[in-house]
């Protein structure tokens, strides 16, 4: 979020925003995209593929949870402790209840994020998301329904398109900031939140909180 003042919070991460007197206020978790990636180069597969198998599984991924902290976690736990895991699996769950698992996984931990910054005062409606985890049609949907925002995506959403953006106002290319988003940023598609799906997945959110307390105790002994 940008906004034009702090928040002091040991689990909120507050930048300088470019724009004199705004600050890009924001959280974290640190396995989103990367955590596909882990599960395909693990286990085998295609990105192009995922998307068939996770959509063809129900809501839930009929009781398997994972929880994204292949390398801690940062956002609402600070813990470089903590680590990934696949909890109610049985005999019925198939590749594709896992590829549904991690999308889902890292959709509740972007929840745990927007959590946190609501418990701040921070509030929202949509966001524009970024990254190789956006170009999945099924992980935005998920993401969509999980956090009951609209989703923004744009032509261009690798981060340093900004860096070039900033590199163009300065050259010359453009007036100042105002002129390089209006230019550049090119809203292509939207994706709109499910409410049957957002009611389900707070059900199964607290289910994915009540796991990552109990295991804490473990990864912190």
């Amino acid at each position: 979020m940008v906004r034009d003042k702090l928040i002091p919070d040991s689990q909120i991460i507050n930048y300088s925003h470019i724009v004199k007197g705004l600050y890009y206020i924001g959280t974290a978790t640190k396995a989103c995209a990367l955590s596909l990636r882990w599960f395909r180069d693990a286990f085998g597969g295609k990105y192009e593929e995922f998307d068939d198998m996770a959509e063809s599984v129900d809501i839930g991924a009929d009781g398997l949870i994972y929880h994204p902290y292949l390398n801690g976690e940062l956002t609402p736990y600070g813990n470089p402790h903590l680590r990934g895991s696949f909890t109610g699996i049985s005999i019925a769950h198939t590749k594709a209840h896992f590829v549904r698992a991690v999308m889902e996984g890292v959709a509740l931990s972007l929840l745990d994020c927007k959590t946190y910054l609501e418990s701040k005062g921070v509030k929202m409606n949509s966001a524009t998301i970024i990254g190789g985890g956006a170009k999945s049609k099924v992980w935005r949907k998920i993401v969509a329904g999980c956090l009951g925002i609209k989703l923004i995506g744009t032509k261009n959403s690798d981060s340093s398109f900004g860096s070039a953006m900033l590199a163009g106002i300065k050259a010359g290319f453009f007036k100042d900031e105002k002129d390089a988003v209006k230019k550049c940023v090119i809203k292509v598609e939207k994706t709109l939140p499910n409410l049957k799906n957002n009611r389900a997945y707070a059900e199964i959110f607290n289910r994915y909180k009540k796991i990552q307390s109990l295991l804490s105790i473990v990864y912190n002994g």
